[in-house]
């Protein structure tokens, strides 16, 4: 982006949620949901956060810093070379900008690795949403989701959805409506409590990479697998009961739709 030279605001503090996903979840990657008639995403942002601070420097340095991991890296303006391999998603974060200015860069997030929860997701949207203001790039947050979307999968190598970034840039109880050339995200009316108090979110040590596990489900698709095909519709159905009876505030009807995803997804 190459931006001018910005002023110095102080230090740029932000965080971003990560998320629970309620039902429909794969079904947001694309063009999975350009082949499954209705399909709909619905997720819930919870209270773990991920968070990014931005200070800008003056000797034309750009350090970045994982507090969770301990790992650093940093590049001289001049030469733009980093000094290492670690921190590969803010490091291409740090690219998006092209930065004219030198800043130090720190992150810390609440959200386990692994943990399926849309940790590296909401971390993407708190970075860019943090080097925007520092660096005075205005980027809204409808232009910070697809930034992030293709950050992630560059650094992954293999396509990523829209739900995490959504939840992480809007945050509260959402249905995404996957049609054609945009998705369109609607509020569930009245609030989480409801739902909140029924829930439970349980960390079981045992780390995944829900992206190469839903890569594999995408392909089968892809190829036309009349069975995987089917599980996606049901998936979907899942998630269009979910949404009508969490719009209903019926939380029984809304624990049954769950279970129904799951035992499609199981398939």
């Amino acid at each position: 982006m190459s931006p001018p030279a910005p002023t110095d605001p102080g230090p740029v503090r932000t965080v971003a949620p990560a998320r629970i996903d309620l039902a429909g979840g794969t079904l947001d990657i694309w063009p999975l949901y350009l082949l499954v008639p209705g399909a709909v995403t619905v997720n819930l942002a919870v209270s773990r956060l991920a968070r990014a601070s931005v200070a800008l420097r003056r000797d034309g340095r750009i350090r970045l810093r994982s507090r969770d991991t301990g790992d650093r890296v940093q590049q001289n303006l001049r030469d733009r070379v980093w000094d290492g391999d670690a921190l590969p998603l803010l490091r291409e974060i740090v690219e998006v900008f092209r930065p004219a200015v030198g800043f130090d860069l720190s992150t810390r997030s609440a959200v386990p690795p692994g943990s399926g929860l849309g940790g590296s997701s909401a971390l993407a949207v708190a970075v860019l949403r943090a080097l925007s203001i520092a660096l005075e790039v205005p980027l809204s947050r409808d232009e910070i989701l697809p930034l992030a979307r293709d950050v992630e999968a560059k650094v992954i190598g293999v396509p990523t959805g829209l739900q995490d970034h959504f939840a992480a840039a809007y945050g509260g109880l959402s249905a995404l409506h996957l049609r054609p050339g945009a998705p369109e995200r609607e509020v569930v009316p009245g609030g989480a409590d409801p739902l909140t108090r029924r829930l439970l979110l349980v960390l079981v040590g045992a780390s995944r990479l829900s992206a190469r596990t839903n890569w594999a489900m995408l392909r089968g698709a892809v190829d036309g697998d009349p069975e995987i095909r089917e599980r996606f519709l049901e998936i979907a159905a899942a998630a269009r009961e979910m949404r009508s009876a969490l719009l209903g505030r019926d939380i029984d009807r809304a624990a049954a739709a769950m279970q129904r995803e799951y035992r499609a997804r199981r398939g």
